[in-house]
């Protein structure tokens, strides 16, 4: 089970195994983050920094769990702050995000409007035909 958890003061990641979530406790980022988020095959984890950074982290679960080397993946400003649930998810193939973004002031006075397309392979298959 991966959280973030405020216990240090500051916003880090941590894996705790569940269901037996007292046999141990990881603490995995180091300079204030959250938002973790597993990937589908469970061997590696994704967090977001403060400053907006998105990294990995492989990690061998068992048979005594490891963190391994973070990576920062690419970067994306900060634009909802630090959050308890994650402002985006992994593909089921682990090889791609899909997240909130933020809209320009030009779409709205809030400047968080939520666009759903219906339909969406469709469209993209119409818009695809001309080329």
């Amino acid at each position: 089970m991966a959280y973030a958890s405020l216990e240090s003061g500051v916003s880090q990641v941590y894996v705790k195994p569940f269901p037996n979530v007292n046999d141990g406790r990881w603490q995995i980022s180091t300079e204030g983050a959250a938002e973790a988020v597993w990937a589908p095959s469970g061997r590696e984890l994704f967090y977001r920094t403060g400053q907006g950074d998105f990294v990995a982290v492989a990690v061998t679960p068992s048979p005594s769990f490891e963190a391994g080397t973070h990576t920062t993946l690419f970067r994306q400003p900060p634009f909802t702050g630090l959050q308890a649930s994650p402002t985006y998810d992994v593909t089921p193939d682990g090889q791609r995000f899909v997240m909130f973004r933020p809209v320009g002031a030009q779409d709205g006075p809030s400047g968080r409007e939520l666009i759903v397309v219906e339909n969406w392979l469709k469209e993209l298959k119409g818009k695809m035909a001309g080329r």
